[in-house]
């Protein structure tokens, strides 16, 4: 009789385990006119993203002609975007204030651009996407390189210094030792 009752509470658990790691294999239906869809991790905001996000410029004070395109993963609706550039780069032409038509693919926004020195620069684009009855944003920033990548010659120097050996650098320490 004892065996029994341990095969059948043992059987009992088993059961009770295997129903709890039970899984649904259809999609669940929360409403009638809403499916649960499985979920992907994507970035939140606008579904609007940079074709390519830096530019290299030869020199400084001299117009060039730059194409910012941005990829829409929307079929239809609008976008409002707004331009701003970092200081000492200019926008000669170009929308820095526009609504324009969304469509599935690459948008071309072409700017003239001039910088006032050497060095890097940032174009800001903040996005206001309207599409199916929703809203979106998104901030993004595009790269002008002007004149080539200057490295940081203090952190080469520490690296040389570091890898000789009699390059140690002592410093008087003041500390006290408790007991």
């Amino acid at each position: 009789m004892k065996v029994l009752i341990k095969y059948s509470f043992i059987a009992f658990i088993t059961m009770g385990l295997l129903a709890c790691k039970h899984e649904l294999s259809q999609p669940v239906v929360v409403a009638d006119d809403y499916v649960q869809q499985s979920s992907r991790h994507t970035k939140s905001g606008a579904a609007v993203s940079l074709v390519s996000s830096q530019v290299n410029l030869a020199v400084s004070g001299v117009e060039y002609a730059v194409d910012i395109d941005l990829n829409s993963q929307y079929a239809s609706g609008s976008m409002e975007l707004s331009v701003s550039t970092s200081d000492g780069l200019y926008i000669m032409s170009g929308h820095t204030n526009a609504t324009l038509a969304l469509t599935q693919g690459t948008i071309s926004n072409p700017y003239r651009l001039i910088a006032s020195e050497t060095g890097r620069y940032y174009v800001y684009l903040n996005i206001k996407a309207q599409s199916g009855g929703q809203t979106s944003t998104r901030a993004l920033t595009f790269i002008v390189q002007v004149g080539e990548v200057v490295s940081d010659t203090s952190s080469s120097s520490l690296k040389k210094a570091t890898s000789s050996e009699d390059s140690v650098i002592t410093l008087p320490a003041q500390e006290e030792i408790i007991y």
